[in-house]
């Protein structure tokens, strides 16, 4: 991350200048007083969000594979969730799952 640009975990799209280096500051402020704003330096994984993500591929299968995304032996329904969970603690991950949270304003 280059000085004065705020890390991908904070950001606006269309870029809000303004937002994003307010936020930059925020998180500057906190690692220089010794504490991080990154969750995954205090989690490894969600095992119930890794599950459900595995189960929804696994449901997904036939569609992605007739779709040609991936083939049934990519897939490994029968050990993906195993394998998901695995993945991401062994490469300490911070999983970003659902993102609809966000806000817009429009001011009169």
């Amino acid at each position: 991350m280059r000085r004065g640009e705020a890390p991908r975990y904070v950001r606006s799209d269309p870029v809000a200048p303004v937002y994003d280096r307010c936020c930059q500051w925020i998180i500057e402020a906190f690692e220089r007083a010794g504490t991080s704003t990154n969750a995954s330096a205090n989690a490894v994984s969600a095992a119930e969000w890794l599950r459900a993500a595995a189960e929804l591929a696994i449901v997904l299968a036939p569609t992605i594979e007739r779709l040609g995304i991936a083939s049934a032996e990519d897939i490994g329904c029968e050990t993906l969730v195993d394998r998901v969970k695995e993945d991401v603690v062994r490469q300490r991950s911070m999983v970003v799952g659902r993102a609809e949270i966000g806000a817009w304003t429009r001011l009169a």
